[in-house]
C-alpha cells in the first residue's frame, strides 16, 4: 500500500496534516498530560484539593458516617500542596470507590494514564503457545490439548479486551491493534487445531463450520470497534476514508505471512536466509536447531512457532533480547510499566510515611531517582528502539510531568525542614530544560510516526485478511507439509 505516492508527496501531506492537527487538537491520539495531574501542579494546588474534598463530601450521602474512620488521618496535613495534594485526592477517591464497591483499587490519574492491560493476557497467552508448541512439537496428541486449552484461554482473553475497547473507555491505537493481531492469531490456532485433527482422522463434520462462525462473529467485531475507533481516534469522519491517518493497528507482516497455502515454502524461504545470513550456522547452532531437521506440519502456526524460535535462537547466541520479533512488534517493550510501577508506588509510599517527613524524604529521594532511570529508558525505546507508540509517548510525557511535581515536592519538604540545597531549584530548572528538548525530539519522531504513508493500514484491507482465512478454511486445514531445516 501506497507505493503510487511519491516520496516528495508523502512528506508534503505528513507535513501539512502534522500542521492542521496541531491545530485541530481532534486530529491527534490523546498524548497529553492528564488533568488531574495538570491541575494539582500549579500555585492553587491546596485550594483545587479543597474543592474536590468538599465535593466528594457533598456527593456522597452520609460522608461522615460512611467514611469518618478512614478519612480520619487526612482532616489535618501538612504540606498538602503539588504531589501532596494529588496523592491525597487519590487517596480520598480510591477509598470512596472500594468502600462504594464502585470500581477496582486503581489510582484514577494513573489508570487513565496506563488504562486497563488487558492486552497483557492476549500477549501472555500467545507466548505461552508458542512456548508449548516448541516443547510438545513431536507429540501430536498432547499438542493438540495444549492447543485446545491455550485456544479457549485466548478466546475468553479477547472477549475481555474486546469489551474492554467498546465498554469500558479503554480504546487505544495499541489496545486495537492487539485485539486486531490476537483474533487473528486465534483464527490460526484453530486451523491448526483442525489441521492435527484431520491429520489424525479426528475432524469433527461441524469444526470447519466453527471456524467460519468465528471469522464471522470477529468481522462484527471488528465492524463495531472500527466505529468506535474512528470517533476515539478524530471527529471528523472522513478522516476514515483515507487510511494515511490511521496509525498502524493492522495485523503482523510475519502473522500475515504464515497464514496462507505457501506458509511452509515461506518457512523455508526463512530458513534459507537465516543459514545464509550466519555465518558458520551449523557450527554455532548444529546442537539447538537439530529437532528442526524434520518437522512434520510445518504449516501455517505451526510455520510461524518455527520461525520465531530459529529466530530466538539466533538471537539468544547472539546476545540479545531473547523475545520472539512478531510478539515484540505486536506489543513493543513494555517500558512503560516501570513507570506505571514506579509511579503507583510513589503513592503508596507517600501515603505510608505522611506523617513522617523526614522518612518520606528518603522514600521520595529514591523513588525518584528510580523514575528518572525509567523515564531515560523510555525515552531512548521510544526514540531509537522502534518503540514509539501513542501510549509509550503519553506514558514519558505523564512519567515526566509527575517526575518535575516529585523534584518540586522534594525541593519543598527540604525547604520547610530547612535543609533546601542553594543549587536544589536550579537543578529543577535543569530537568524542565532538559525535558524540553526531549518533548522536541519525540515530537519530531511522533510527527513522523502519525503520518508516514507507509505504516498506515487500510480498513478494507484490514477485513479482507480476516474475509481471506474465512475463503480458504477447507484448503489450509488439508495441508499436510514437513519442514527440513538442510
Amino acid at each position: 500500500m501506497g507505493g503510487e505516492i511519491s516520496q516528495e508527496r508523502s512528506e508534503a501531506f505528513s507535513v501539512n496534516y502534522y500542521n492542521t492537527a496541531l491545530q485541530n487538537p481532534c486530529l491527534l491520539p490523546d498524548v497529553g498530560i492528564d488533568q488531574s495531574l495538570l491541575k494539582y501542579s500549579g500555585a492553587n494546588s491546596n485550594a483545587e484539593l479543597q474543592s474536590f474534598s468538599n465535593e466528594l463530601i457533598d456527593n456522597v450521602p452520609g460522608f461522615v458516617g460512611k467514611f469518618g474512620n478512614r478519612v480520619a488521618p487526612f482532616t489535618s496535613v501538612p504540606d498538602a500542596v503539588g504531589l501532596g495534594a494529588l496523592v491525597i485526592s487519590m487517596i480520598l477517591e480510591i477509598i470512596v470507590k472500594n468502600t462504594a464497591e464502585a470500581s477496582e483499587d486503581s489510582y484514577s490519574m494513573i489508570q487513565r494514564v496506563f488504562a486497563e492491560e488487558k492486552g497483557s493476557s492476549v500477549r501472555d497467552t500467545m507466548t505461552e503457545y508458542v512456548r508449548r508448541h516448541h516443547r510438545f512439537m513431536k507429540d501430536q496428541q498432547r499438542l493438540r490439548l495444549e492447543l485446545n486449552r491455550l485456544e479457549m484461554q485466548l478466546s475468553g482473553h479477547l472477549t475481555v479486551l474486546r469489551n474492554s475497547l467498546l465498554f469500558d473507555g479503554h480504546l487505544t491505537s495499541r489496545g486495537f491493534k492487539i485485539w486486531v493481531n490476537g483474533a487473528f492469531f486465534h483464527l490460526q490456532m484453530l486451523i491448526h487445531e483442525a489441521r492435527l485433527k484431520h491429520q489424525a482422522g479426528q475432524l469433527a463434520p461441524t469444526q470447519v463450520d466453527s471456524i467460519k462462525t468465528y471469522v464471522d462473529l470477529y468481522l462484527q467485531d471488528l465492524d463495531h470497534l472500527l466505529e468506535k475507533y474512528k470517533t476515539y481516534f478524530t471527529t471528523v469522519t472522513k478522516i476514515s476514508l483515507n487510511p494515511c491517518l490511521l496509525p498502524d493497528v493492522g495485523i503482523d507482516e510475519s502473522l500475515l505471512k504464515y497464514s496462507g497455502a505457501n506458509s511452509t515454502a515461506e518457512l523455508q524461504s526463512f530458513s534459507n536466509e537465516l543459514i545464509d545470513s550466519v555465518p558458520d550456522f551449523v557450527g554455532k547452532f548444529g546442537n539447538r536447531v537439530a529437532p528442526f531437521t524434520s518437522v512434520p506440519d510445518a504449516v501455517g502456526l505451526g510455520a510461524l512457532v518455527i520461525s520465531m524460535v530459529l529466530e530466538i535462537i539466533v538471537k539468544n547466541t547472539a546476545d540479545t533480547d531473547g523475545s520472539y520479533s512478531m510478539m515484540r512488534r505486536v506489543f513493543a517493550e513494555e517500558k512503560g510499566s516501570s513507570v506505571r510501577d514506579t509511579m503507583t508506588e510513589y503513592v503508596r509510599r507517600h501515603r505510608t510515611f505522611m506523617k513522617n517527613e523526614q522518612r518520606l524524604r528518603l522514600e521520595l529521594k529514591r523513588l525518584e531517582t528510580q523514575l528518572s532511570g525509567h523515564l531515560t529508558v523510555l525515552r531512548n525505546s521510544l526514540l531509537f528502539d522502534r518503540h514509539l507508540t501513542s501510549r509509550g509517548f503519553k506514558i514519558w510525557v505523564n512519567g515526566a510531568f509527575f517526575h518535575l511535581q516529585m523534584l518540586i515536592h522534594e525541593a519543598r519538604l527540604n525547604h520547610q525542614a530547612g535543609q533546601l540545597a542553594p543549587t536544589q531549584v536550579d537543578s529543577i530548572n535543569t530537568y524542565v530544560d532538559l525535558y524540553l528538548q526531549e518533548l522536541d525530539h519525540l515530537l519530531e519522531k511522533y510527527k513522523t510516526y502519525l503520518t508516514t504513508v507507509n505504516e498506515m493500514v487500510s480498513v478494507i484491507e484490514l477485513k479482507s485478511q480476516f474475509i481471506n482465512v474465512k475463503s480458504s478454511v477447507n484448503v489450509l486445514i488439508k495441508q499436510h507439509d514437513t519442514f527440513s531445516l538442510w
